[in-house]
Order: structure tokens, then sequence, then C-alpha cells
């Protein structure tokens, strides 16, 4: 069985392994809940911040049972947590995730 790749499926799968590769607020610490990381830690990550997303897009994801990769969703989703994020920095982001996924 052959598997074809598009554009936007490589994408997923790259941005997927980023995000396994270790976000910042990560690498002084061998162990973070994710439960703990503030909108305030989002906001100031520079490199990182977008594979942060794409980790907390999976967590609730895979929470949910989705199986299904709505693009638009997402990325609207991701327009309001960030929206919501600047808002209200000491919020955390997976509270943050939890109310607009």
């Amino acid at each position: 069985m052959r598997i074809m790749w598009n554009i936007p499926s490589l994408t997923i799968v790259g941005l997927m392994i980023g995000a396994l590769s270790g976000p910042a607020f990560a690498q002084d610490q061998a162990e973070i809940g994710i439960e703990k990381v503030s909108c305030r830690d989002l906001m100031l990550m520079v490199d990182d911040q977008e594979s942060t997303l794409v980790y907390y897009h999976g967590f609730i994801s895979g929470k949910k049972g989705e199986m299904l990769y709505k693009e638009q969703e997402l990325v609207d989703a991701t327009s309001k947590i960030i929206e919501y994020c600047v808002d209200n920095p000491t919020a955390t982001v997976l509270s943050a995730f939890e109310k607009f996924r």
C-alpha cells in the first residue's frame, strides 16, 4: 500500500515533529504540566509559539477523539485563543483551548 502525501499533510507532520522536539518553556525543566503554562508564557515565546499551539491543538483533538483535520476551524480557534491570551495573561493556555476548541 502506498501512502500519498500532500503539502498540508506534510506541514502538519512537520509541525507535530517540531512540537515534540520540546518547546522553549520545557528546556529549563525536565517536566512541566501543560495545565500550568500561562497565556503570558505563550505570548512571550518567540521561536516556539507555533509548535506549542500545534501541541495544544493536538492534545485537545486527542482528548475529544477528533480524527479529522479541519484547517479553517483550527485557524479560527487559534486566532480566538491568541486574542484571549493577550487579554488574559494570567489564564492558562489549556483553559483558553478548552474554551475555544
